[in-house]
């Protein structure tokens, strides 16, 4: 069974070696008497030799990291055969390569002791304590506790004298990597520390500058309100403007430009209609080329900000006072999909706004909610003439156009 695993040759190097302990193991207690020669004995030293070299071989010469098959034989050696001077030269060479490791001491301390070779345990105490950098105060403990039970108190004074000093070299070693580490610490918090300092003056920079644009706009749109104001102009409400509109529009806030619009003269208002709810993209062209089949036009005002840029009404000044009626026919009418406002010019100051539909009872206007958002005023109009002849519907939307989900439909008579 043992040739059949070797004959795999294992991936791993450390499975190879476990394999090759147990056998070793299995060999070992063949052997009945040790004291003299006979078969298995022979066998066993020959596998050790041959567990080297197939190691070797197969995973080259570092195969068995932790000596585990040389140590057995050292213990063999020492224990079995009574070569404690093969055993020794055997972790010599074990140690060659684990010079600082205290557990490969110790196990070498504990078979020396175990063949009471109390000499060779002083000397290896001596190197170990020297070597070690691992955990140097286990090694001075246990060198310590075996000169209290094997040693006279010469040999006590002297352990205690190598110990004290290599556990304040040891000690002394700690202070500076503590010191290393403490160091390296605080370098991180400072650089973590100026980092968020630099983060926090970055926010409050970009704070006041938000804070400083706000101001800014809010002076600016108080100078429009007072400019308005004084020229007399009806103030509408703002209109409603996508990103994509508003990325059209001048992004120099801060070039001051004197404004060429003209002062609205109040004597032309019976034949002034005034629009809002307009893009900010649509210009005078375009507003001429919607009014203008409606009578024949004599000014078109679009009403500017400082920057030159729409603010979303405009006045149409037709020649004839007719063409005012045609032109509020055309209310909510959509201009480049966006309903536009057409209301007539009259002075807020002297004339007081009044709602343009009625509101007393109206016995001939029904109205209908919960409709679908993107229904049209033809769709209401086919479902309801069939009671009767509509003289209108009116579909109630937002500033952009879209439906609201209800609507008025006024008949020509209360019949219907």
């Amino acid at each position: 069974i043992f040739e059949r695993g070797l004959s795999a040759v294992l991936s791993n190097p450390n499975d190879s070696v476990s394999l090759w302990c147990c056998f070793l193991e299995y060999l070992r207690r063949r052997v009945e008497d040790w004291k003299q020669e006979s078969k298995e004995r022979e066998d066993l030293m020959k596998a050790f030799g041959d567990a080297t070299e197939y190691l070797d071989t197969n995973y080259g010469k570092n195969a068995d990291t932790q000596a585990l098959i040389i140590r057995y034989k050292a213990y063999i050696e020492a224990t079995k055969l009574d070569n404690v001077t093969g055993a020794k030269k055997i972790w010599d060479s074990v140690m060659s390569s684990h010079t600082r490791e205290a557990q490969f001491w110790l196990e070498y301390i504990r078979l020396l002791r175990q063949v009471n070779d109390s000499n060779g345990c002083r000397k290896v105490f001596t190197r170990a304590i020297q070597t070690s950098n691992d955990n140097p105060e286990l090694l001075c403990e246990s060198y310590l506790k075996f000169e209290k039970e094997e040693g006279s108190l010469s040999d006590l004074d002297t352990a205690v004298t190598k110990c004290s000093a290599r556990l304040k070299r040891a000690w002394e070693q700690k202070t500076r990597e503590y010191e290393k580490a403490e160091s390296a610490r605080l370098a991180e918090e400072e650089a973590n520390a100026k980092k968020e300092q630099h983060k926090a003056q970055k926010r409050a920079q970009k704070k006041a500058e938000i804070k400083s644009k706000m101001e800014k706009t809010k002076r600016k749109h108080e100078k429009d309100d007072e400019r308005d104001k004084e020229s007399g102009e009806p103030e509408p409400k703002r209109p409603f403007v996508s990103k994509e509109e508003l990325s059209t529009k001048s992004k120099e806030e801060d070039v001051k430009e004197t404004s060429t619009e003209k002062i609205h003269d109040r004597s032309k208002d019976p034949q002034t209609v005034f629009v809002s709810n307009l893009l900010f993209t649509v210009d005078e062209e375009q507003l001429k080329s919607t009014f203008s089949p409606l009578g024949e036009i004599e000014e078109i005002r679009l009403v500017k900000n400082l920057q030159g840029a729409s603010r979303g009404y405009a006045y149409v000044q037709f020649k004839n006072e007719s063409s005012v009626s045609a032109a509020l026919a055309i209310d909510r009418q959509e201009l480049r999909g966006r309903p536009m406002y057409v209301s007539r010019c009259v002075d807020k100051t002297r004339n007081p706004t009044t709602f343009k539909f009625p509101t007393t009872l109206d016995k001939c206007t029904v109205f209908v909610t919960n409709l679908p958002f993107e229904i049209k005023s033809v769709d209401i109009e086919d479902v309801f003439k069939v009671h009767g002849k509509v003289k209108e519907v009116r579909l109630v939307t937002n500033r952009s156009g879209k439906s609201k989900g209800y609507a008025y439909i006024e008949y020509e008579d209360e019949v219907g």
